[in-house]
């Protein structure tokens, strides 16, 4: 079973679930896509949602409560999910029985390893799921890859030019000059230092130049690509649903820049340099050959040992990749704790607390990172080892053959010979390089594809211009509202929790449909930008006088005006917004608030209460001259205690019926 790494805690649960998608219907979800699909919390996916999760994939799962001894018995010979203690944490882990006594276990955070019943049974939580294979065609999405469109296939093209030109221009050059200096100087000496000379000289000098021009034009396009892709990416993170941040973390999203970078970086630079330089080393391996198939056999000898310590590092750094991303994210989100509550100076006691949490993340992330590089540092000297014994070998066979043949030692071929086989290890290499790369611009596609799509997957481009109705299912009741309607009740009824509810859409345990739409089917800004909760409590106003006198038939102006001010004793003319919200008791400002409704169209009005330090005579006044406007060009719904409002709404919803 392969594993789905997880990079943040909650993730566990869809992580061990793609793993047994794929295990049995032989597939590859990701884990992007599962998280588009589940309803997370910040602790995780329940173990109800894994099995619901399970089933819209094709799997049958049901969950038992077991005791440890009865895990050994029950999941045999197939791949079970156990919820364990993890770090004071229920974290999901896929095991399989190998043994009465011992048991493997698949950790989306470390790995695989063994427990035997003792360790087992210490963190056990006592849940296990186990799963059946369904019949049904597994569906699975496809994300659109529209963001690297800014990647252009001629950038490509004059990369792999720029990467193409250098080494077959030194091999022509140092072959040329190697015929020249033979040509024209006869003595030994002479002639192998000139060629020794110019052979590096100009093979470095090319190189620079090379390096300089691939430089210029990899920054130039690099930072083209970044502001496109980053400029889309802010864009889509402005309309995002609040459940979509259950799903990630400001570690996480924090290094967006630096993994668009990263993206950028393996498929404009590493995967070109992989393509020229296999293809060169396939060509200068049969140059080699031709030259002499002892030399070419020692080369690649020496190239296949080396591709062995690649090939461990690769392992190695794949491993570590998630690792060092976990324990990055970990760092910045205890630090940014550490930063906010250190402004508080009565936060000490936890402001010490976050620091040692810090200090323990901080010193985890340095402990691996050094051992990352250690490592690492380890394989470059193995492999240096191995170059050099490989140009030692070559040199001595080479004079050897020689010698023995009673001719002279052409320092001009043999550095030709060298920097043949060198060319032949470098594009071997080159492979595994592109595979170390590979893990870590995986894992950065994953994370800008999940701020990219996550919560847009389903989408089908409804568009939203106006409600004229909607239905919520909250607190096991279900209500649906297709007119202005009234909502009445006694204090505790549920008054306002019922619009809370229609304004927390996104909340996986509400299910509101506007105009007969699930409101997963809009776009988030959408439903935003149409709902307008206006609550009993007003802090200020943004009142505009000439936009309000618009709203008022001609005929009517002087009469609203004069009665306003009777009522209020607000001096409209001369006040202004910030003036308002300074001076203004609360009843005033509740009647300058319900009147900036007037500047609504094509709106649902959730309305709380929102008169309810209003006199009688001013409310009625209010209800009369100005209510009506409002709902002729808007869908209401108004929350009172006052039976009086009865006389303005033809529809009245009691929930205390």
């Amino acid at each position: 079973m392969k594993i789905v790494n997880q990079i943040i805690n909650n993730e566990c649960g869809i992580c061990v679930l793609a793993m047994i998608i794929n295990h049995y219907k032989k597939s590859k979800i990701t884990k992007n896509e599962l998280l588009a699909k589940a309803n997370l919390s910040v602790n995780g996916i329940s173990v109800f949602e894994l099995e619901r999760l399970a089933n819209e994939y094709s799997l049958n799962a049901s969950s038992y409560e077991c005791k440890a001894e009865e895990v050994f018995e029950l999941a045999k010979d197939d791949y079970y999910v156990v919820l364990v203690n993890k770090d004071n944490l229920a974290h999901f882990n896929v095991i399989k029985v190998i043994s009465d006594q011992k048991l493997k276990v698949y950790d989306p955070k470390d790995g695989v390893y063994y427990w035997d019943l003792d360790q087992f049974s210490k963190c056990f939580l006592g849940v296990l799921v186990q799963f059946n294979k369904q019949n049904d065609v597994l569906k699975v999405t496809s994300f659109d890859q529209s963001y690297l469109k800014s990647i252009r296939v001629i950038d490509l093209i004059i990369i792999f030019l720029l990467e193409l030109v250098s080494i077959p221009f030194s091999i022509i050059l140092s072959r040329y000059l190697n015929y020249v200096i033979n040509f024209v100087i006869v003595h030994q000496i002479l002639k192998n230092l000139l060629q020794l000379s110019l052979v590096f000289f100009f093979f470095f000098l090319i190189n620079s130049f090379k390096q300089l021009l691939f430089d210029l034009f990899i920054t130039k396009q690099t930072n083209r690509i970044y502001i496109t892709i980053m400029n889309y990416i802010n864009n889509q993170l402005m309309y995002k649903q609040q459940s979509f941040y259950a799903k990630t973390n400001m570690g996480e999203l924090s290094q967006i820049p630096s993994h668009i970078l990263s993206i950028i970086n393996f498929l404009l630079v590493v995967r070109t340099k992989l393509y020229t330089n296999v293809l060169y080393a396939c060509v200068i391996s049969v140059i080699l050959g031709l030259n002499d198939w002892l030399l070419l056999s020692i080369s690649l000898g020496f190239v296949i040992l080396n591709g062995f310590v690649a090939l461990f590092s690769y392992l190695y750094n794949k491993k570590m990749a998630s690792v060092l991303l976990n324990h990055s994210q970990k760092n910045f989100i205890k630090y940014q704790t550490f930063l906010n509550l250190i402004k508080e100076a009565f936060f000490i006691n936890k402001s010490t607390i976050a620091k040692n949490d810090y200090d323990q993340v901080q010193a985890s992330l340095m402990n691996d990172t050094n051992k990352s590089t250690l490592v690492n540092s380890h394989f470059k000297t193995i492999n240096n080892i191995f170059n050099a014994l490989s140009l030692l070998l070559i040199t001595s066979v080479y004079v050897y053959l020689k010698i023995s043949k009673n001719q002279p030692i052409d320092v001009g071929n043999l550095t030709f010979l060298l920097f043949l086989h060198q060319n032949v290890s470098s594009g071997i290499n080159t492979i595994f390089d592109y595979l170390n790369n590979q893990a870590s611009y995986q894992q950065a596609k994953m994370i800008v594809e999940k701020v990219l799509f996550m919560n847009n997957i389903n989408r089908d481009g409804s568009s939203l211009t106006k409600i004229d109705s909607v239905q919520v299912s909250c607190f096991s009741k279900n209500y649906s509202f297709d007119e202005h309607t009234l909502i009445i009740g006694h204090s505790g009824s549920g008054k306002t929790s019922l619009l809370k509810a229609i304004i927390q859409f996104y909340e996986p345990h509400f299910n509101v449909y506007f105009n007969q739409q699930s409101a997963f089917d809009f776009d988030f800004k959408q439903i935003v930008d149409k709902v307008i909760y206006q609550p009993s409590t007003i802090s200020n106003v943004d009142f505009d006088l000439a936009y309000f006198m618009n709203q008022i038939p001609d005929s009517q102006i002087d009469i609203v005006f004069k009665k306003l001010s009777q009522f209020t004793n607000i001096n409209w003319e001369l006040a202004t917004s910030q003036e308002l919200s300074e001076r203004l008791s609360m009843g005033q400002r509740q009647i300058v608030s319900f009147l900036s409704l007037l500047k609504y169209k094509n709106k649902l009005l959730l309305l709380d209460e929102p008169l309810s330090h209003v006199d009688g005579a001013t409310k009625a006044f209010v209800l009369v001259h100005l209510l009506p406007i409002i709902k002729e060009n808007n869908l209401v719904l108004y929350v009172s205690h006052d039976n009086l409002l009865t006389d303005h709404f033809i529809k009245v919803v009691n929930l205390n019926a």
